[in-house]
C-alpha cells in the first residue's frame, strides 16, 4: 500500500530502477523526461538563441531525484526520532524547519501551521523553524540587490532565484543570463547558513546538528546536496508519509490522530535573536512565498519600505492569481514620491509562461519565476491525494494570502529590528542591515 512520491498512487516499484518509489505514470514519465533532457543537453547551451533556449523542455522538479538517495539519512532519522519517543538522549540537536507553503498544502481548509508544529515535536524534533522567517529576510535582501541593481548599474532584469529549478534551468540552458540572477540564497540556505552558525542563539551547547527540511519539491532536495549542509530534506508527501508510519494513515491529510499529536510546546522556535516563539512566526511577506507572485510582492514591499515609500499606496494586484499559460506583467513604482523608482515587473510560473517571458527578458527590471504551477503551493512533492486543479492551487494559496496583512517584511526600512542587527552584525558577520553593503554570508559568489 506504500505510495508514490510525485503522486500518491500506489507505486509499483518494479518498474524503475533508478526511481524504485515511482508509481507506473510517474516511472515512464520521468524516464521520457530524462531522455529529452540528454538530448537537448547535447547540443551547445552556450549557442543557443533566446527563443530556441526559451523552447527547451521545461524539467519537472519532482522527476529528477532518485527517492532511494534519500534512504540512508532517512533510516538514521527514524532512528533518531524513535530514540528520542523512548525518551532516550540522543548526541544530535533534531532540527526541522518548515517552507511557508507546507501550512497550506498539508490542509483540506485553512492554515495546518499548529498541527504541524505538534506532529514534528511528537515525533521526536528539540527544534522546529519557521522558514517565512527566512523568507523575510530573502525578500529583504532581493530588495537591496534591486535597488542597488536599478539605482547604481547593474544586470537586468533581475530574476529571482528562490526556485532552485529555475536556477538549474538558466544555468543549462541560458547561460547568458547567469549574471541577471539574484545572488540572494533562496530562504532553505539562509536558514541552515544561520542555523549552522557557531554564534547562533538556537544551539547554545553547541551540539551536532541533525538537519532536515520540510519541504514542498524534490527540487530542493538538488539544492540541499549542492550546498552539503543538510542532512535531509522531506517533501510534504514523505512528510505526511513518516507521520502515517508512527501514528497511522491519514494521521496529517484526514486529521485522524490529531489529538495523539500532543507536546508541551506548540509554536516554532524564534529565528532571530530577542524574538518571542509563534506559531505564526515570520511576517505576513515571508509567508506568501509559497505561492506565485510572493517572492515578487514581498520584495518590491521590501523596496518600497527602504526607500520611504507609504506601504498602503503600493499596488502590486496585478502581478497576483493564477493566469494559465501568460505571465503577469505591471509597471509598478517604489519608493517616495522624492524617491520613486519605477520598475518593470514580471511573473511567470509554469513551462509556458516561462518560456514566453524568457524570450523577452530586455523588457523587464524583475521577473519572479516559478517552475510549479501557483508557485510551490502546487510543488512536485506535494500529496497528490489533495487535488492540483486550478480550484485547489487558488485554495492553497488563498490559505497563505488569508495570513497576509499586506505589510513590508518586518525586517525593512525604519522597523530594523534589534534581533536583526544582531543576527547580521554577531551570527552572520556581516555590516550594519541598514547600510548599502549586502550581507555577503547568505549571497551565491
Amino acid at each position: 500500500s506504500a505510495c508514490c512520491d510525485a503522486c500518491r498512487r500506489v507505486r509499483l516499484s518494479e518498474l524503475s530502477s533508478w526511481a524504485p518509489a515511482a508509481c507506473r505514470w510517474c516511472a515512464l514519465r520521468a524516464r521520457r523526461l530524462k531522455r529529452r533532457s540528454r538530448s537537448e543537453l547535447s547540443c551547445s547551451s552556450s549557442t543557443l538563441t533566446a527563443p530556441a533556449a526559451a523552447s527547451a523542455p521545461v524539467p519537472a522538479p519532482w522527476a529528477v531525484w532518485p527517492p532511494n538517495q534519500d534512504e540512508p539519512a532517512l533510516a538514521r532519522l527514524r532512528e533518531l526520532l524513535k530514540a528520542r519517543r523512548d525518551g532516550k538522549d540522543v548526541p544530535e540537536l533534531l532540527t526541522a524547519f518548515v517552507a511557508p507553503s507546507i501550512r497550506a498544502v498539508l490542509s483540506k481548509a485553512g492554515d495546518a501551521s499548529e498541527i504541524v508544529v505538534q506532529s514534528l515535536r511528537t515525533l521526536g524534533f528539540e527544534a522546529v523553524y519557521d522558514l517565512t522567517e527566512a523568507a523575510s529576510l530573502t525578500a529583504f535582501e532581493e530588495a537591496r540587490e534591486l535597488i542597488s541593481r536599478k539605482v547604481n548599474g547593474g544586470a537586468l532584469p533581475l530574476l529571482t532565484s528562490c526556485c532552485p529549478a529555475n536556477y538549474t534551468y538558466i544555468r543549462k540552458f541560458r547561460p547568458d543570463l547567469l549574471p541577471n540572477l539574484s545572488t540572494t540564497q533562496s530562504p532553505q540556505a539562509m536558514m541552515v547558513t544561520t542555523i549552522r552558525s557557531e554564534k547562533f542563539h538556537g544551539n547554545p551547547e553547541k551540539r551536532p546538528l541533525f538537519l532536515v527540511g520540510i519541504m514542498p519539491c524534490t527540487a530542493k532536495k538538488s539544492e540541499a546536496k549542492e550546498y552539503d549542509n543538510v542532512d535531509l530534506v522531506l517533501t510534504a508527501g514523505q512528510y505526511a508519509e513518516l507521520v502515517d508510519e508512527v501514528f497511522g494513515r491519514g494521521a496529517i491529510l484526514e486529521r485522524r490522530a490529531v489529538g495523539r499529536f500532543r507536546s508541551s510546546k506548540a509554536s516554532f522556535d524564534p529565528f532571530f535573536p530577542h524574538e518571542t516563539s509563534g506559531a505564526l512566526a515570520g511576517t505576513a511577506a515571508g509567508r506568501i512565498f509559497g505561492r506565485t507572485g510572493g517572492v515578487a510582492e514581498a520584495a518590491l514591499r521590501a523596496a518600497h519600505v527602504i526607500l520611504g515609500g507609504d506601504e498602503s499606496q503600493l499596488d502590486v494586484s496585478e502581478l497576483r492569481g493564477l493566469n494559465s499559460g501568460a505571465p503577469k506583467e505591471s509597471l509598478v513604482t517604489v519608493g517616495s514620491s522624492e524617491t520613486a523608482v519605477p520598475l518593470r515587473c514580471g511573473v511567470a510560473h509554469g513551462g509556458a509562461a516561462i518560456k514566453d517571458i524568457l524570450c523577452r527578458v530586455d523588457e523587464h527590471d524583475f521577473i519572479e519565476l516559478m517552475f510549479c504551477r501557483n508557485g510551490c503551493v502546487g510543488g512536485g512533492g506535494v500529496p497528490k491525494a489533495l487535488s492540483s486543479d486550478d480550484e485547489q492551487l487558488e485554495a492553497r494559496a488563498g490559505v497563505l494570502d488569508s495570513l497576509d496583512d499586506g505589510s513590508a517584511p518586518a525586517i525593512a526600512g525604519p522597523r530594523v529590528t534589534l534581533g536583526l542587527r544582531e543576527l547580521y552584525t554577531d551570527v552572520l558577520g556581516a555590516a550594519d542591515p541598514e547600510g548599502d553593503e549586502l550581507c555577503h554570508a547568505i549571497h551565491r559568489h
